[in-house]
């Protein structure tokens, strides 16, 4: 009987130790930029970060860039910019774009995500939302839990630093007025890929640009 009962409790001992292993591999530490640098936005002088990854340079700060010019809604809630697709579109500055769903993929495959969990929808890719969110102790992208909104104004839910949903320029014309997003989350590890209608709905801006 006290033999059964210490080979459980070994047994235990093991399952956690693997857990405890796991959490360090999710973490992924090893993974680090191939470049970094630095950019000024002239029409607002803010200053942003990029990181360098497979052939793409991205900006590691939401955009908070708001265009006197553009017929579509932003609203700030937090001091996070939130974008309505329209807005978007017309923030991005010259010589930089709004990822494509394939820049996503891209970045996503660079970071340890297969290919055929790329192309699917839902929550995929273990541990790869938490590499997206880490600092330059980490990838350095430090995609941010900056929310979302919906209703006119974006005067809907925020999910403040429980959700960050960042546009793609990709949509999908078959189906009408909707456009491929991601979604980080403090409760998953994994990165959401699903498509969002392009009216009414709030969602941040990560700028990328093809390194020349």
């Amino acid at each position: 009987m006290k033999i059964n009962i210490l080979i459980s409790f070994i047994f235990v001992l093991l399952l956690t130790s693997c857990d405890k292993h796991e959490e360090v591999d999710i973490s992924m530490d090893s993974i680090k930029p191939e470049k970094t640098g630095t950019w000024v936005d002239a029409r607002d002088n803010i200053t942003y970060h990029w990181v360098r990854y497979n052939g793409l340079d991205w900006i590691t700060e939401n955009l908070h860039y708001t265009n006197p010019d553009s017929q579509s809604y932003t609203t700030e809630f937090g001091d996070k910019m939130l974008y309505e697709f329209g807005a978007a579109i017309d923030a991005v500055p010259e010589g930089w774009r709004l990822p494509t769903d394939d820049d996503f993929k891209k970045l996503e495959k660079t970071l340890g995500m297969s290919e055929a969990e790329a192309d699917k929808e839902d929550w995929r890719g273990a541990g790869i939302g938490t590499i997206l969110q880490q600092d330059l102790t980490g990838s350095g992208l430090h995609f941010d839990l900056s929310g979302y909104g919906w209703n006119l104004g974006g005067t809907g839910n925020y999910n403040l630093n429980i959700y960050g949903v960042y546009w793609t320029s990709t949509t999908i014309p078959t189906i009408g007025n909707v456009a491929w997003v991601r979604r980080i989350s403090t409760f998953n590890n994994k990165v959401e890929r699903f498509y969002s209608t392009t009216t009414d709905r709030y969602y941040s801006i990560r700028l990328v640009r093809d390194v020349k």
